[in-house]
């Protein structure tokens, strides 16, 4: 939710109130209905994805997606690293995180059934399928969180290349 209404803009409540609406609309549907609903609403697409990804962590998927967990860095790093970064950079990343770590984690873990593992990649393809459609839409070129100071850049440096 921080990154819906940050604390420091608590003085300008009404900016956030709309999107807390349509965060709360997806907040107990399956990934299927989270991802038709978050299409047809403008809540953040980096929202979304990060609340897909929450969801699937030890549900569908028996390895951690969170992504500040799954890119191993503290959560205060990650937040920085999303205030200075455009929502396409940050798609790109988590799609890059979805696609190539969790699935290589997925892969290289403990045996899982066929079914089990059918799940997972069902359920990573679809937070992948909504990444790419966010990505395709013009909504998401110049969002931005926010500015953070400019030593954040090299946060996650080795995770974003």
């Amino acid at each position: 939710l921080h990154l819906i209404a940050p604390k420091e803009s608590f003085a300008f409540p009404p900016k956030y109130y709309a999107d807390l609406r349509h965060f709360k609309r997806i907040l107990f549907l399956d990934e299927k209905a989270i991802v038709e609903k978050a299409l047809d609403t403008s809540l953040e697409p980096v929202v979304t994805t990060q609340f897909l990804l929450s969801r699937l962590s030890n549900r569908a998927v028996p390895v951690t997606c969170v992504p500040y967990k799954a890119l191993g860095t503290s959560i205060g790093k990650y937040n920085r690293w999303l205030q200075s970064h455009d929502s396409k950079i940050i798609l790109k990343r988590l799609e890059k995180l979805v696609d190539e770590e969790i699935r290589s984690k997925i892969r290289d873990g403990r045996a899982l059934s066929s079914a089990s593992m059918k799940q997972a990649n069902s359920s990573l393809g679809l937070v992948v399928e909504y990444i790419g459609k966010c990505l395709q839409s013009s909504s998401t070129t110049a969002t931005s969180f926010g500015s953070a100071p400019a030593s954040s850049e090299v946060i996650l440096q080795q995770s974003v290349s």
